[in-house]
């Protein structure tokens, strides 16, 4: 029985508690109480206090002139009728959002004035003290009744006539989240307010944040920068509900100005730039003696934004260029070690004081005299230069990679005693021969001394030429192991004639004949970075009985032995690669016979690798058209302008963005691109490919190439290569050199940048 009564008692609580929970679900009323006086704090009793809500709720007040209603969340106009045949005239509280219970006490004046109150509040619902708001007429021309918000930006103008206004709001000092000098007005453009009974209505200054961040060329924080801005003006701004929209501006003049911080940022607040607003000119004024030049910004204002100021030295930086010697090779490699001479010109009037270095991420060093860099492999060195004043040169880099590389010496001689070994007395044989299986040839001098200089580390088949009537006494073909500087000498001695016989003269053995190999095929559209691609050449070898071997080389530092498939000597060569990196690549295939024959296929130019995620290319402005860009007028130049921005959108496989324009009217260059091919970013270069028309006439294409210009002395570097359907050249601001080669062309005006 017990066990069913705690039951009962715990059912009745659950249901009871969940009455209360459903009703107060349902309840989103709050509390709007306050008082009506008059002017004299006397209450004013009978006066009926409603509000426009759905339930049209109204109260009168008591003897003591208080009220109290309950009423729905929301934003209502709050209306104090006072009782018949009194003296007093009503009141209105304008736009009061109710979500929390609210005191709203009201001052009801004499029959024929009326008074106007409320708050001023900033952009972020702080209270805004000290702000001026005044009551005229006359289109602004005739002051009627002012005041001024108190610390809690309260105002409440004195009694007038009932009649309409222009309203102006007027703020001057450094009031937080505030311009220190705005204004707003209504009536001169939309009519003036009618104030027909006393209201109460708080205004919120329209303004937003401006917040501003000052830096150098390098991206290094600029301080105590002075930022000040024009007073353009805006029509047609929003005041308050129920007021016409009106006119303002607002402005940071020298007097009532901000300066940057430490971290180079300063914060502005400005009213916004609405209709017929002309945008704001914002300044930073470095401060006296400062390297900077000032810099001038235009903004126009409608959200909270961020401007970065990037200021620029009061005259040009110092110029450095580095020299490398001894010269890159053929395949753009350096020797070990390098030596980089390093020269820097500064400004017209001004001398360089230091230049620094680093190399390979370093500490910084002064440069005083050449340097070397040694060891295989990749190496980068930045260097830059400060003069006289302080300016100081954005870092300027070089990549370059050193390949250690050796030499082969030897001697071929004459080898009187066939013991393979030169002994004295033995004399060199001049004008002999010897070729490497990779091409290299020597002729050897009177001394019989031949050498063979800057080769790779690897193996390497030798061969001596044997001169008529002579006979090898040494290995021939020599294999030579090369990891040092080595030296391989043949043997020689002349053949003995033998005494005729009847014998018959045997069959002479065929010369083996190296192999053929054809042309590469390989993908021709562009290829996603990590993505496998297939290349396959075929090869023929007029020996019948050879069988082969294969090596391929991929343009990308990489090589692998090929998958050879033939039959009687001949047949094909098939395999797949992946590339990890974007790029430009050129492939070719090394095709070897058994008896150490070898073929090379042309170079297969070029597989075009891509990464939709690695960024973004833009450029525009001028460079300098060199002499012997336009083919057919090779002695026009002059200035050309440009423009392009390229990048790869979300899942594309071929990019978009700004038409590339080219305009060289010296030499009749006028090019537009109509689509693009592909795009590659290798970060600070990029490459792209785009179809188009020249002077009007479709069927060209253009690959342009650009260096960013954080990484030159410079606005960045650029080449520009246009061709006709026939693939003929037509333009090209490096004539004769690889498509994949490193732009020289600088930009004179604007800039390259790779993101």
């Amino acid at each position: 029985m017990k066990f069913r009564i705690n039951f009962l008692i715990l059912f009745l609580l659950t249901l009871i508690f969940g009455l209360f929970s459903a009703r107060d679900a349902l309840a989103a009323n709050f509390t709007l109480s306050g008082s009506v006086k008059d002017n004299s704090s006397t209450a004013i009793v009978g006066a009926t206090v409603s509000v426009n809500d759905t339930n049209s709720d109204h109260i009168t007040t008591d003897n003591s002139g208080n009220y109290s209603l309950s009423i729905p969340q929301g934003t209502y106009n709050i209306q104090v009728t006072p009782p018949v045949n009194s003296n007093y005239s009503s009141a209105v509280a304008m736009s009061q959002t109710i979500s929390t219970d609210t005191t709203l006490n009201f001052i009801l004046v004499s029959a024929g004035s009326v008074t106007l109150s409320g708050h001023i509040y900033d952009s972020l619902g702080n209270p805004a003290p000290g702000v001026s708001i005044t009551l005229a007429q006359n289109q602004g021309n005739t002051s009627v009744a002012g005041a001024s918000t108190d610390a809690s930006g309260a105002y409440s103008i004195p009694p007038v006539s009932p009649g309409s206004y222009d309203i102006a709001i007027h703020g001057g000092s450094n009031t937080l989240n505030l311009p220190p000098n705005f204004s707003l007005q209504t009536g001169i453009y939309n009519g003036e307010y009618s104030l027909s009974q006393s209201t109460v209505l708080d205004f919120t200054i329209p303004v937003k944040k401006v917040t501003i961040h000052v830096q150098d060329a390098s991206n290094v924080a600029v301080s105590n920068v002075q930022i000040t801005t024009n007073n353009p003006g805006a029509q047609g701004i929003p005041i308050a509900s129920g007021i016409p929209d009106g006119s303002g501006n607002s402005t940071y003049d020298n007097n009532h100005s901000q300066t940057t911080d430490a971290n180079g940022n300063a914060v502005l607040w400005l009213i916004q730039t609405w209709d017929y607003g002309q945008p704001y000119t914002i300044t930073a004024t470095p401060p006296s003696g400062s390297i900077y030049a000032t810099f001038f910004l235009t903004a126009s204002i409608t959200s909270d934004i961020t401007e970065i100021f990037s200021l620029q030295f009061i005259h040009d930086h110092p110029v450095t260029t580095a020299t490398l010697s001894p010269s890159a090779d053929s395949q753009g490699n350096y020797s070990n070690p390098t030596t980089i001479t390093l020269s820097a010109a500064a400004a017209s009037g001004f001398t360089v004081t230091h230049t620094y270095y680093t190399i390979d991420s370093g500490s910084q060093q002064t440069y005083s005299s050449p340097f070397t860099v040694s060891g295989n492999g990749n190496h980068t060195i930045t260097y830059w230069s400060t003069d006289n004043s302080g300016v100081t040169e954005v870092n300027n880099s070089k990549a370059f990679i050193i390949v250690t590389r050796y030499n082969l010496t030897g001697v071929v001689y004459v080898d009187a005693n066939q013991n393979g070994v030169q002994d004295s007395g033995e004399s060199g044989y001049n004008g002999a021969t010897v070729t490497l299986n990779t091409g290299q040839t020597a002729t050897t001098d009177i001394s019989g001394n031949y050498s063979i200089l800057g080769l790779d580390s690897s193996t390497y088949v030798e061969t001596l030429t044997l001169p008529s009537g002579y006979t090898a006494t040494t290995a021939n073909p020599a294999t030579v192991a090369l990891s040092a500087d080595t030296t391989e000498n043949f043997g020689i001695t002349p053949v003995s004639t033998p005494t005729p016989t009847s014998a018959p003269t045997p069959t002479p053995t065929p010369a083996n004949a190296a192999p053929a190999v054809g042309t590469i095929t390989a993908p021709l559209d562009p290829i996603q970075v990590n993505t496998a691609i297939t290349a396959s050449a075929p090869f023929t070898d007029a020996n019948t009985l050879d069988t082969h071997t294969a090596s391929w080389s991929w343009g990308d530092t990489t090589s692998s032995n090929g998958t050879v498939t033939e039959n009687n000597g001949s047949g094909s060569v098939s395999n797949t690669h992946t590339y990890t990196a974007a790029g430009v690549y050129t492939i070719t295939l090394k095709v070897t016979d058994n008896q150490g024959a070898f073929g090379n296929s042309a170079p297969f130019n070029y597989i075009v690798v891509y990464d939709p995620s690695a960024g973004w290319v833009a450029g525009s402005k001028e460079f300098t058209s060199p002499s012997g860009a336009v083919i057919g007028n090779a002695g026009v130049t002059g200035t050309s302008t440009f423009g392009f921005q390229v990048k790869y959108t979300n899942g594309a496989m071929v990019p978009s963005g700004k038409n590339m324009s080219l305009s060289f009217p010296g030499g009749n260059i006028d090019f537009t691109s109509t689509s693009y091919q592909w795009l590659v970013v290798n970060n600070p270069k990029a490459l792209f490919k785009a179809n188009g028309t020249l002077n009007g006439v479709s069927g060209y294409t253009i690959i342009v190439s650009g260096i960013d210009q954080s990484i030159t002395h410079n606005n960045g570097l650029i080449r520009i290569q246009i061709k006709d359907s026939s693939l003929n050249v037509v333009y090209d601001t490096q004539p004769g050199e690889s498509t994949i080669m490193d732009p020289i062309t600088p930009v004179t005006k604007g800039q390259i940048n790779v993101h």
